[in-house]
C-alpha cells in the first residue's frame, strides 16, 4: 500500500433484517479491519446507509469493528448513501473535511471497477484493495447475480464518471 494512506474505506452491502451482516458485508469488514491491523492507515471510513431496515451498513461496520477491538474514535460513519455512487459522493465530503489525501477502498474485486470510477470522479485519491479471501458464505447465484450486475454498471458509471468530471454536477 502507498506511503501516506489516511484512511480505509470499507463499502457496505446488505445488511439483514435482523441487523446481521450479509456474508458480502462482513467479508468487507473483516478486511479492512485486517488491514487497519496492520497500520495500512489511522482511520476507517464506513459506508453505508440504511436500506429496508435499521442500523445502517455503516453502523453494521463500525459494531464489528469495535467488536474486533477497533476503537470507535477511529471509526468515521458515512450513512446517507444508497448506492455505489453516493457512497462516493459521501465519503469525498468527509475525506475532504477531515484533510486526507489518499484513501484504501475495501470492497469486492467485482465491484471495484466501478466504485474506483465513482470514487475518481468526485476528486478522491484511492488505492483499490480488493478482498483477497475468496466469497465464503456467498452462494454462486447471488456471486453471478452480483458480477452480472456489473457488465452494465460499470459502462453507466464511466459516462456519470466523465459527465462529472466535466460538469461538476
Amino acid at each position: 500500500m502507498p506511503d501516506g494512506t489516511d484512511a480505509i474505506v470499507i463499502l457496505g452491502a446488505a445488511v439483514y433484517p435482523d441487523g446481521k451482516p450479509s456474508p458480502t458485508l462482513l467479508r468487507r469488514v473483516k478486511w479492512g479491519i485486517e488491514l487497519l491491523k496492520r497500520g495500512e492507515a489511522q482511520w476507517l471510513l464506513a459506508s453505508g446507509g440504511t436500506g429496508g431496515h435499521e442500523p445502517s451498513e455503516a453502523q453494521v461496520i463500525q459494531r464489528i469493528a469495535v467488536e474486533r477491538g477497533i476503537p470507535h474514535r477511529q471509526i468515521l460513519l458515512e450513512e446517507r448513501s444508497e448506492s455505489t455512487w453516493e457512497n462516493a459522493r459521501e465519503c469525498a465530503k468527509i475525506i475532504r473535511e477531515q484533510g486526507w489525501r489518499h484513501v484504501i477502498l475495501v470492497t469486492d474485486p467485482y465491484h471495484l471497477p466501478r466504485s474506483l470510477l465513482a470514487f475518481r470522479a468526485f476528486g478522491v485519491d484511492a488505492t483499490p484493495c480488493p478482498i483477497c479471501r475468496g466469497h465464503s458464505g456467498t452462494t454462486l447465484r447471488t456471486t453471478l447475480l452480483h458480477h452480472l450486475r456489473e457488465l452494465p454498471a460499470i459502462p453507466y458509471y464511466a459516462l456519470r464518471s466523465l459527465y462529472q468530471r466535466v460538469t461538476g454536477i
